[in-house]
């Protein structure tokens, strides 16, 4: 997911801090990281 989001924002670049699994400049790109999921594919 983090390729994908980074494919994106080609212009940008993103910091991923792994410790917290997030994006920490871009706040869409991060939203992007964890996409909602339809209800019975819950983890």
């Amino acid at each position: 997911m983090l390729g994908n989001a980074a494919t994106l924002f080609p212009e940008e670049t993103l910091e991923y801090d792994p410790k917290r699994c997030k994006i920490v400049n871009h706040e869409e790109a991060n939203r992007l990281l964890r996409p909602p999921r339809r209800e019975g594919w819950e983890l």
